[in-house]
């Protein structure tokens, strides 16, 4: 992303391609966020189901880590 900034890649294709990144980027840590307080929210007002899963086996809480993870790697380069 900082070459991009730089201007040493400007076609309308690299701007497209960093749009998209950085608005998955974007959705998946919202997504980590909105999971994680959702589960804080509920362990504090003792209302956490007795059959919850916990947070790191939530298939879609590790889907969005993971692609936190991933695209914050690939904005790096």
């Amino acid at each position: 992303m900082s070459e991009w900034a730089n201007g040493s890649h400007n076609s309308f294709g690299d701007a497209i391609y960093m749009a998209a990144l950085s608005t998955v980027l974007v959705f998946a840590v919202l997504g980590v966020v909105w999971r994680a307080g959702r589960r804080l929210a509920l362990r504090a007002t003792h209302r956490i189901p007795r059959d919850a899963q916990p947070l790191l086996e939530d298939t879609k809480f590790v889907i969005c880590l993971a692609l936190v993870g991933g695209f914050g790697l690939l904005l790096t380069f």
